[in-house]
C-alpha cells in the first residue's frame, strides 16, 4: 500500500472516530436533560470505565472516596458520567485544598471536613511524601524508594483521625446502595476494623492492596483479601497497579469487592 493510501486510511478513520464521539455526546446530552443516564459499552476499556460498568451494574448511589488525594478517583469517575453522590476524605491541607476546589462544579460531590479515617478517635502524625499520593502515616520503605523515589519523606503533618463508623450515619440513607473506596497507603486494615458498623451497610468495596512492604508495619494482602472475604464480600475486579518499572516487577493492584448475593 502507498504511502498516500496509508494516509488517506488513517484520517478517513479519524473522521468516523470524531463523528462517533460527536454522537455520543450529542445522545449523552439529550438523556442528561432528562435525568437519565447512558452508558456506552466498548472493547479495552479502561480500569475506571470498567469501574463504572460495575457500579451501575450493582446500582450503586453514594461512593465514600477515603483517601481522596486531589480528587483523581472521582474525578475520573464524573467525566465518564457517574451521577451519584460522592463524599470524599482527605486529611492533608494541601490536598484538602485542592480537592475543595475540584470539588465546586459538582452539586453531588461533597468533601467532609478535613480527617483522617482509621480505628480511633484523637489525632495522628502522617508522613508526607514528595509525590504526595505516596504519603501515608506508616513510613515508606526502602523497596517502595528503589521503585519511586518521589516517594521520599519530606514532612509531617498532624491531622485528626476519626472512625468511619462515627460518621457513617451523616451520609447513610435507607434503602441506597453505598460504595467504599480505599486508597490510604497500607493503612486499609485499620480503616476495615473502625468501619464494622458501616460495612454491613456497605455493598462494595474499591481499594488498593499492596504485594510487597511498600510501608512499614503494613498488613499482608492475603489477610487484607481474607479480612474484606470474611466480611461476605467477593472478588469483582482486580487492575494492576503501581510497578517496578525497572523490572516490571507489580507492588499494588487495585481490588474491587462486592456483596455476595444470598442464595
Amino acid at each position: 500500500m502507498k504511502i498516500h493510501q496509508v494516509t488517506g486510511l488513517f484520517i478517513h478513520k479519524l473522521k468516523n472516530t470524531i463523528k462517533y464521539l460527536h454522537l455520543n455526546n450529542i445522545i449523552k446530552k439529550i438523556f442528561d436533560y432528562f435525568g437519565l443516564r447512558v452508558v456506552f459499552k466498548k472493547y479495552n476499556l479502561t480500569a475506571p470505565e470498567r469501574l463504572i460498568l460495575s457500579l451501575h451494574h450493582h446500582n450503586i448511589d453514594t461512593i465514600l472516596d477515603v483517601g481522596a488525594n486531589s480528587g483523581q478517583f472521582a474525578l475520573d469517575l464524573l467525566n465518564l458520567g457517574y451521577q451519584g453522590n460522592i463524599v470524599s476524605f482527605e486529611p492533608l491541607s494541601e490536598a484538602y485544598n485542592q480537592l475543595y476546589k475540584n470539588s465546586k462544579k459538582y452539586n453531588k460531590w461533597t468533601i467532609h471536613q478535613k480527617t483522617a479515617i482509621g480505628d480511633f478517635e484523637g489525632n495522628i502524625d502522617i508522613n508526607i511524601s514528595k509525590n504526595s499520593q505516596s504519603s501515608s502515616i506508616l513510613e515508606v520503605t526502602e523497596k517502595h524508594l528503589e521503585a519511586r523515589e518521589d516517594s521520599l519523606k519530606i514532612g509531617i503533618e498532624k491531622v485528626k483521625i476519626t472512625k468511619l463508623d462515627n460518621i457513617f450515619q451523616m451520609y447513610y440513607k435507607k434503602n441506597e446502595n453505598f460504595f467504599l473506596k480505599i486508597d490510604c497507603q497500607g493503612y486499609e486494615q485499620k480503616i476495615l476494623d473502625g468501619a464494622q458498623q458501616s460495612l454491613k451497610n456497605i455493598s462494595g468495596i474499591h481499594m488498593e492492596i499492596s504485594f510487597d512492604n511498600l510501608y512499614i508495619d503494613q498488613p499482608f494482602w492475603k489477610n487484607i483479601i481474607n479480612k474484606v472475604e470474611s466480611l461476605g464480600f467477593e472478588i469483582w475486579n482486580i487492575e494492576r497497579g503501581f510497578e517496578n518499572k525497572k523490572n516490571s516487577k507489580i507492588l499494588q493492584c487495585d481490588l474491587t469487592f462486592y456483596k455476595k448475593k444470598i442464595q
